[in-house]
């Protein structure tokens, strides 16, 4: 027969198991939470980027807060993969200074296979000199890669907090990359404008000897000064009734006489009627129809006709 301490020291053991467990749910809760806020914090930094200049101090301060969750880490890159060009674009947000490159997906085999299997992959590498745990997670446009100087794994608990922030973290990246690319094309507008007033003011001289040396002059002042690839200049003949090259821009960027290059303004056939002479015949506007060809051709100059 067992006396009563024994029978009351069972009842104690399974209240003690009991607060265990509802102080273990509790951190559980509490974590949850905070990574939920992290999560919210990251979508809203992401949507409040005004400004690329502003994205290393977002970074510095998103990554503190996911630091301060658990999760350790020694590097982080976000990769946007353009596996038809077999491309990436690889943004390295830790350690600083944050910044990107583009880089061949043969540089970067775990980061591929990872994107196109979509499944995350972890592994250790002492290649170094020091122990370092890696650690790959696939999103929805790539691949978010961390690594850790550590003789372990990371645990399930850190692997749950990556993943739950990867989809957060690329858009962040993504609104970047926009502002980014945007800030390039105002850049570029900018230049052509100030260009374009320039050559409006007569800032640039044009003055020749001959019709012939001028029109050799703006195929220069269009290739060196203005944004074309290509350019060429056409002068109606005494007639009328001919388009004549006179300088133009050859395939390797050589600036040539074209005077072999003509364009009947009146072909026998109406569907064999150039652009060119198209424009000078006042049936087409302006020069973007022939960049629509270039561009239907599959090229990427840009063309200008005068």
């Amino acid at each position: 027969m067992k006396d009563d301490s024994e029978a009351d020291v069972k009842p104690l053991e399974e209240i003690a198991v009991l607060r265990q467990q509802v102080e273990e749910m509790a951190d559980i809760a509490t974590q949850r939470t905070q990574v939920e806020q992290i999560r919210q914090s990251i979508e809203a930094a992401a949507l409040q980027l005004a400004e690329s200049t502003d994205f290393s101090q977002t970074v510095t301060r998103v990554l503190a807060q996911i630091s301060k969750a658990g999760l350790s880490f020694g590097t982080l890159s976000v990769y946007l993969i353009d596996r038809s060009a077999n491309r990436a674009t690889h943004y390295f947000l830790h350690p600083s200074p944050v910044g990107w490159e583009s880089i061949s997906l043969d540089e970067v085999p775990v980061e591929r296979r990872v994107h196109a299997t979509h499944q995350p992959e972890m592994g250790m590498d002492s290649a170094v000199g020091q122990p370092t745990c890696r650690l790959a997670v696939p999103s929805a446009l790539g691949v978010l890669s961390i690594s850790d100087a550590r003789e372990h794994d990371f645990s399930a608990q850190e692997r749950d907090l990556l993943a739950y922030l990867v989809h957060p973290l690329e858009t962040l990246v993504v609104r970047y990359r926009d502002l980014h690319a945007l800030d390039m094309t105002q850049a570029k507008v900018a230049q052509i404008d100030e260009e374009l007033v320039a050559l409006h003011d007569g800032s640039y001289d044009l003055s020749g000897k001959n019709p012939d040396e001028i029109t050799r002059l703006i195929i220069e002042l269009s290739t060196n000064r203005l944004p074309f690839d290509r350019a060429g200049i056409f002068l109606l003949n005494p007639e009328g009734d001919l388009l004549r090259g006179t300088w133009g821009v050859d395939d390797e960027g050589a600036i040539v006489p074209i005077p072999d290059t003509v364009f009947p303004l009146n072909p026998d056939r109406a569907e064999d009627i150039s652009e060119a002479a198209q424009v000078a015949r006042g049936k087409l506007e302006a020069v973007p129809g022939l960049a629509d060809s270039t561009r239907r051709a599959g090229g990427t100059d840009r063309t200008a006709h005068t």
